[in-house]
């Protein structure tokens, strides 16, 4: 919503106070004003588990953009990791040191074996009783000591030139396979999907998590709440101004309850993935661009409406709104606050 006006402008700063109490707007973060008469549910009975993770699977892997489009996480996440340029994750030079790591970690391989035989016969003539073969040969035959030394050695230089040359590219493949299972809508997999429902239908998606949501919107559901003003506007000469004190007709914004809820994405995420997988194959498509915001929390309203007020510094009368025929308290999502994704 672009809409300038006083009325607007209230509304928008009463997000921003809520959302983000006494707390600077972070310079890659954005508000994202929603219509408060779109319901996020109409539901009068208790929602179920599996329908409260369609709704925060739903708020929580749509990002948003100032321009109005929209996108889906999840799946654009996949598209951005199976298009990055995989020859771009392992440089020759490391290619190389992990070859003579290799043929390092083969020779003290060999000559531990050589050195164990030896010990071995040593410790065949030993009159009994004696100890274990391991606890005798570090007591009685130091060659074997040096050679396990020089075998752990090389062993460790080998696993570090491993990780040098292929740990990017194994990293990324994990990533692959964590998407994966999040997106798999047949099979659960714990911290990676989770069953949500919509009408009648269960089906798996990825799993997002947003502490006591449940529990509060079956709250609101069952009419439990206590009337608040978010705020008001003085109206003046049919002009909305941000006035608030003195005579005049105001325009109030009530509900009969508010939270803000944090939304985050289970163990399948990769935060920073621009910047961890900036180069990508060419003609690769455009997913999870900076103008994208990915939802980090939701401020959430039961029973919103507006009232009129007559102010004459002595009193107050109220101007109520007569009731559509099937109107009925609902929640609904006044905003959302995100976080740009990076340039790279």
């Amino acid at each position: 919503m672009s809409n300038t006006s006083p009325f607007w402008t209230a509304y928008n700063t009463a997000l921003k106070n809520r959302i983000l109490p006494g707390i600077p707007l972070p310079k890659d973060n954005e508000i994202f004003p929603l219509p408060f008469t779109t319901p996020l549910t109409s539901a009068t009975d208790p929602l179920t588990a599996e329908q409260v993770n369609y709704l925060v699977y739903n708020l929580g892997n749509t990002t948003l953009a100032t321009d109005g489009s929209k996108g889906a996480y999840a799946s654009d996440l996949n598209t951005y990791l199976n298009t990055v340029d995989e020859s771009t994750l392992q440089d020759p030079a490391a290619k190389k040191k992990l070859e003579d790591a290799e043929k390092a970690l083969s020779e003290a391989c060999v000559a531990f074996d050589n050195v164990e035989a030896e010990a071995k016969k040593y410790y065949e003539n030993e009159p009994p009783p004696k100890p274990p073969f391991e606890q005798w040969v570090i007591n009685n035959y130091p060659p074997y000591t040096d050679a396990k030394r020089t075998l752990d050695s090389a062993q460790s230089v080998r696993d570090s030139a491993y990780k040098a040359y292929r740990g990017r590219l194994d990293t990324l493949h994990e990533y692959q396979e964590k998407l994966k299972k999040a997106l798999d809508t047949t099979t659960l997999y714990q911290s990676y999907n989770m069953a949500v429902q919509k009408g009648s239908t269960s089906i798996f998606k990825p799993a997002y998590s947003s502490v006591s949501l449940k529990d509060q919107l079956n709250n609101w559901i069952q009419g439990n709440g206590q009337e608040q003003t978010l705020f008001d506007v003085k109206i003046d000469s049919g002009t909305p101004t941000s006035t608030t004190n003195g005579s005049g007709i105001y325009l109030k914004f009530i509900t009969k309850g508010l939270g803000k809820y944090d939304v985050r994405p289970s163990q399948w995420d990769v935060p920073g993935v621009r910047t961890l997988y900036p180069d990508r194959k060419s003609g690769a498509p455009d997913v999870l661009d900076p103008k994208f915001a990915l939802p980090l929390s939701f401020l959430v309203a039961y029973a919103p409406r507006l009232e009129v007020e007559i102010r004459d510094g002595q009193s107050t009368q109220l101007l109520p709104a007569a009731p559509a025929a099937n109107d009925k308290p609902y929640i609904t999502v006044l905003g959302i606050l995100g976080q740009h994704f990076p340039a790279k």
